[in-house]
């Protein structure tokens, strides 16, 4: 009776025992329920442009609304009127004409601006891929970013690429064999095989910087935009009838409703 009683309480003991440290185990896993709070919320950075945009927008508003402009103004016109004066054979212009007898006048205009293609996708949007029209479709898309490239041949042929990267296809590439790590592969020439791998990878030597304020420790790791051969490409002929390549990642925004 007694073997039988103390091996009762030692199995009670051993299942408080147990129950003290499922508990102890437990607890971090509940603590966060208990004690936090939030809500939830959307959070930007744009460098503060938006701010100084409104306050000179508020600046310009309080300086037209107000009586300082006229005086301002017209001080400045009449600056403008008491410098014309007629001129006359002792004036300074008048030698001139004899210097300009003979003189032809041809029509000329400045060249046309030389942007590279990703300015110009910019501007014209369109129904590019990766293009965005208004807030909304920019917060829809705020993971994504286009891969833009342009294969030009020794005979002129332009052949233009456009590859959307989703957040999920960037995780995918961390399991992709073929490429590195973010890095993601495009036919630049339109033939079927692959023949760079272009995308954003983290540096981990912290080219940005770390250190320690306020009892946080920080750290700012370096974003590099990779643009790599894949090795299978190395003996494709495209390369050897290649006259240029463009390789562009692109990141559209909108601040419209």
């Amino acid at each position: 009776m007694d073997r039988e009683r103390t091996s009762g309480e030692e199995n009670r003991n051993s299942s408080r025992l147990t129950l003290i440290l499922v508990l102890i185990f437990a607890s971090p896993l509940l603590l966060p329920f208990t004690y936090a709070s939030g809500e939830p919320r959307f959070e930007s950075k744009d460098f503060d442009v938006l701010d100084e945009l409104n306050d000179m927008l508020e600046e310009r508003e309080s300086f037209l609304g107000s009586n300082s402009v006229s005086p301002i103004a017209d001080s400045r016109i009449d600056a403008v009127r008491d410098s014309v004066i007629s001129s006359d054979p002792s004036s300074v212009i008048s030698d001139v004409g004899p210097s300009i007898d003979g003189l032809s006048m041809v029509s000329s205009s400045p060249p046309a601006p030389q942007h590279p293609e990703p300015y110009d996708l910019l501007l014209t949007g369109g129904n590019n891929p990766g293009m965005v029209d208004n807030i909304w479709q920019t917060l829809f898309n705020i993971t994504d970013y286009v891969i833009w490239t342009q294969y030009v041949d020794v005979n002129g042929q332009i052949i233009e690429e456009y590859e959307i990267v989703s957040f999920s296809a960037s995780l995918f590439s961390l399991l992709n064999t073929n490429t590195d790590a973010l890095l993601h592969a495009v036919d630049v020439d339109g033939d079927g095989d692959d023949d760079v791998q272009v995308g954003l990878q983290i540096n981990l030597e912290f080219l940005g910087g770390f250190g320690i304020e306020g009892g946080k420790l920080w750290i700012e790791p370096g974003i590099e935009f990779t643009v790599k051969e894949i090795g299978s490409s190395a003996s494709d002929p495209d390369w050897e009838n290649m006259k240029s390549l463009h390789v562009s990642l692109i990141k559209a925004f909108s601040y419209s409703d």
